[in-house]
């Protein structure tokens, strides 16, 4: 019954993280590049086929536990999909609130660091601080 709500769960987080880069697909272009956007998906992609290979063989298999190397891949591999996550995220967020401080506001020093005060006192959670759109 556990595997199944921790199935559950990582589908829901899958089709969550799917979304929201659907809805957020131009601002992420723009931030990161075709590249290194490619490059973030192809990563995360890989990370929930490994758990859902992981997952499947735990549900067919119930017996036979994971070995140590398949554990310790698994964990290095999420271990590094959050670590890019910290990275990622905040590092594609001041890209997007730096280019909008850039557009909006006038060019001297005084004026982007009120603009980006003004950006992190509106951010939004929910969109990760995404909602800055370039465009």
């Amino acid at each position: 019954m556990v595997s199944y709500g921790v199935g559950v769960a990582a589908l829901s987080v899958t089709v969550g993280f799917g979304w929201f880069v659907l809805i957020s697909w131009d601002v992420l272009k723009a931030a990161l590049g075709t590249t290194r956007l490619t490059a973030v998906l192809t990563f995360a992609a890989a990370t929930v086929g490994a758990w859902g290979s992981a997952l499947l063989r735990r549900r067919r298999h119930p017996a036979t536990p994971l070995g140590r190397r398949a554990r310790a891949g698994l964990g290095a591999l999420s271990l590094l999909a959050l670590v890019c996550c910290v990275v990622v995220v905040p590092a594609t967020r001041a890209g997007l609130e730096t280019n909008k401080c850039r557009r909006l506001a006038p060019a001297d020093p005084a004026a982007q660091a009120r603009c980006l005060d003004w950006l992190e006192g509106r951010r939004q959670w929910w969109t990760l601080g995404l909602s800055h759109k370039n465009g």
